[in-house]
């Protein structure tokens, strides 16, 4: 993210139960080789099945392992930049 000028300083993983569902109004998911956690409430889901880029099953170089982790960013760039003009009013 910090190639794209992104601080992600301060930011981390955080559990889904730790999230007020109140506070959200759309749930994207990720998952492809997991099962999805479930979100409860009248919440608009949308489902991106992208493998995860942490191959930790397989015997990869650090640029190798980069260069999937900047894959799956440069994917779900494309996807959410597609989602928000769709929903410009």
């Amino acid at each position: 993210m910090k190639e794209l000028g992104v601080n992600l300083a301060g930011q981390r993983s955080k559990s889904i139960e730790s999230i007020d569902p109140s506070t959200v109004a759309l749930v994207i998911t990720l998952c492809a080789e997991e099962v999805c956690p479930v979100v409860l409430g009248n919440l608009e889901r949308l489902h991106w099945p992208l493998p995860d880029p942490d191959r930790k099953d397989q015997v990869l170089t650090e640029e190798q392992r980069l260069q999937l982790f900047r894959e799956a960013r440069d994917e779900l760039r494309g996807r959410l930049l597609a989602l928000h003009a769709e929903r410009k009013p």
